[in-house]
């Protein structure tokens, strides 16, 4: 009796999936996910999955900027990219944090996207403004992106943002993820910033490490700037000599759009997993009914199924290709 049953419910449950998904006599070859009233279930649905995975991953505060880009996941990112290369992990310092953030509002006030200001103004003038004397120094720039696993796999598939993350020298970090509009547009940008204090490159036998390579760019320079602050000097004193700076960019500086297969996946935030997935379901949708259509010869009036899979596709592919930024 039982068994009877069951297989009463798997005979129903067989007949509904086809009525929904296979083109049938029952459902007069139509199945009723691809009709009018199924495709507007698929988009109520779409729309609240979306209001739910906003909501859950706590983006959508502002309008027009990627907000699902954190300092500590920018930094515990990075050194998970070292520890993979066996080594040493760089620590957060508040004192270069604040001049990635001097660096960003800098680049927002004056409306340039470039290491160099249009004035000429560097990188490392930022370090001297909040007093890090350095030895080693180094910046790596994102805009644009929509999460901070979409902006670390951006750098890595760059060779000279991948230098900068990989050298060994480098024993500090800070990262600062501002706001603003840039150039006409609402973005949110990401320095980058590493560093390597005079205090430990005295104590360090000189010489370059393995992990520079030469697609970072070496400048030795002397740079006048402000004398460091009090709160500065006490994590980095100066030293009684000048010491030689080394300062990496990378070479890979072009600020074009960055659309390595990894970074696409990672940059995809929870919103935009979700739309994928219902997209590519109904596109699978729609190019099984057109294949058992076509296996039949069944003759079916105003069908363009394949021609729906491939717009679908399409909107997919243009969801996964949003949000992808440009490095420096």
């Amino acid at each position: 009796m039982l068994l009877s049953t069951n297989r009463g419910y798997l005979d129903r449950l067989g007949e509904f999936i086809l009525k929904i998904a296979i083109p049938h006599h029952v459902n007069d070859h139509r199945p009723l996910a691809l009709q009018s009233k199924g495709l507007f279930v698929f988009l109520v649905v779409l729309l609240i999955s979306q209001a739910t995975a906003n909501l859950t991953s706590g983006s959508g505060q502002v309008l027009g900027f990627a907000t699902n880009i954190s300092t500590p996941e920018i930094i515990r990112l990075t050194n998970v990219e070292r520890t993979n290369a066996s080594l040493g992990q760089v620590r957060e310092n508040s004192v270069l944090s604040k001049a990635a953030e001097l660096k960003a509002n800098d680049m927002f006030n004056k409306d340039y996207w470039a290491h160099f200001a249009p004035d000429g103004t560097s990188p490392w003038y930022f370090f001297g403004l909040v007093g890090y004397q350095y030895s080693w120094a180094g910046e790596n720039l994102a805009r644009d992106f929509a999460t901070s696993g979409g902006v670390v796999a951006a750098w890595m598939a760059s060779s000279g943002h991948r230098a900068n993350i990989l050298n060994s020298n480098f024993t500090e970090i800070g990262v600062a993820v501002v706001n603003g509009n840039l150039e006409g547009e609402d973005t949110t940008l990401v320095v980058q910033l590493f560093g390597k204090p005079v205090a430990l490159a005295s104590a360090a036998p000189s010489g370059n490490t393995a992990g520079t390579t030469s697609q970072g760019a070496k400048l030795e320079a002397n740079l006048n700037t402000p004398p460091p602050t009090e709160e500065a000097s006490q994590v980095t004193p100066k030293p009684s000599t000048e010491e030689k700076k080394i300062e990496a960019l990378p070479q890979e500086s072009t600020g074009s759009k960055v659309v390595a297969i990894q970074s696409l996946f990672k940059n995809a935030t929870a919103s935009q997993k979700v739309t994928l997935s219902l997209l590519l379901f109904v596109a699978l949708l729609f190019i099984i009914d057109s294949v058992i259509i076509f296996r039949r010869r069944h003759l079916r009036i105003g069908s363009h199924s394949l021609i729906h899979a491939s717009l679908i596709i399409l909107l997919a592919i243009a969801t996964l290709l949003y949000g992808q930024g440009s490095i420096l």
